[in-house]
């Protein structure tokens, strides 16, 4: 009885998807080559013609192609080798060109791409020089995000194109991109930008001192004054937790916005006039996110005592978030004309915020 031809080819199919898939199994491209070498072989040429006067072309060698099937190694055309292991023509020159280069019938020579250095490699002197020029610029700390962050601030009249520029200048012989010196600039943590919040005056000037004077007293008097400063932050910040875990404990901050002008007009002439000063004492209950404004204008009351518990300079609390929304709703909100207008604008904030006209 003769065999099932559609059985056989089922058989043949299922055999050389076989081999491919150890082929593609195998991580290593060079290792990949060298399973292609193992199924070609390659013979000295028995005879040659020139199919055109001018061609130049001298095959040196003769190539058969075999795929393995049922354990059988099986002649196919080169074309048909190539398409079934899905390689290029390039590929599988490169393997003939080895292969009868190096003598050799299975190990091919390994590939060399991608194994040499660059270039334009920047060596580690190189960059240590960049570092060491980014750091020798004057910088300094973020006041109230000290304990959060180590970002250090460079002054606002550099810039990296300056920064870049200057270093040029300083390093002539040393050759780097302006891409690879931003690169650095970010991955010491640095930015050009006043910090958000404002300084505290001691800190400024102890910093200022020992900056111009060197002594050792003044970093530990600057030391001993922010170690203070977080310390009292500390403590606001267990006083939250223990209203936040016992409904019978309640956490509040208060604080002044600064003084309020009224009018708030484009003219001119309101720069050379006595504004009324309008007052607002915010008060932020920490455990609800809510907050209460207080207003009052100096005909009515001036300002009172400033008793607070955390270090004079070192005071951002909650209500400063409040205030900075107020103050962004005064930029695009327009006139202000009476100080009846300040309540107004207040209530229409974004945030919802509770005000209150004290008469």
């Amino acid at each position: 009885m003769p065999p099932n031809i559609k059985i056989v080819n089922y058989c043949y199919i299922s055999s050389v998807r076989q081999c491919v898939k150890n082929y593609w199994n195998i991580q290593n491209r060079d290792r990949r080559l060298d399973f292609l070498s193992s199924l070609i072989e390659v013979l000295p040429k028995q005879t040659s013609r020139k199919r055109k006067p001018e061609s130049h072309k001298q095959r040196k060698v003769t190539a058969f192609y075999f795929l393995v099937v049922n354990g059988l190694r099986v002649s196919v055309c080169k074309k048909c080798f190539q398409k079934t292991f899905a390689e290029t023509n390039k590929a599988i020159e490169q393997v003939l060109k080895n292969k009868y280069t190096n003598n050799s019938m299975r190990l091919i020579e390994l590939d060399k791409r991608g194994k040499g250095s660059p270039k334009n490699t920047i060596t580690a002197e190189t960059k240590e020089i960049v570092r060491s020029h980014l750091l020798s610029i004057t910088n300094y700390e973020s006041h109230y995000t000290r304990r959060d962050s180590s970002r250090k601030y460079i002054p606002t009249h550099w810039t990296l194109a300056a920064l870049y520029e200057e270093f040029k200048i300083k390093y002539p012989d040393v050759k780097v991109n302006r891409k690879f010196y931003e690169t650095q600039f970010h991955d010491l943590n640095l930015a050009i930008k006043v910090p958000n919040k404002d300084t505290c005056m001691t800190c400024d000037r102890l910093i200022t001192l020992n900056s111009n004077q060197d002594k050792p007293e003044l970093s530990v008097a600057l030391k001993v004054h922010q170690k203070q400063a977080d310390l009292a932050y500390s403590m606001k910040k267990e006083n939250k937790l223990i209203s936040k875990e016992n409904p019978q404990h309640q956490t509040f901050t208060l604080d002044l916005q600064q003084c309020l002008p009224t009018t708030v007009i484009t003219s001119s002439l309101a720069f050379y006039k006595r504004q009324l000063w309008t007052y607002n004492l915010t008060i932020h209950n920490c455990d609800s996110n809510q907050a209460f404004c207080y207003l009052w204008n100096e005909t009515l009351a001036n300002r009172g005592a400033n008793e607070k518990l955390l270090i004079p300079g070192h005071t951002h609390m909650e209500g400063d978030s409040d205030h900075s929304v107020i103050e962004k709703k005064k930029k695009y909100n327009g006139q202000i004309e009476h100080p009846h207008d300040w309540a107004k604008l207040i209530r229409q904030c974004e945030k919802k915020i509770l005000c209150k006209s004290l008469k």
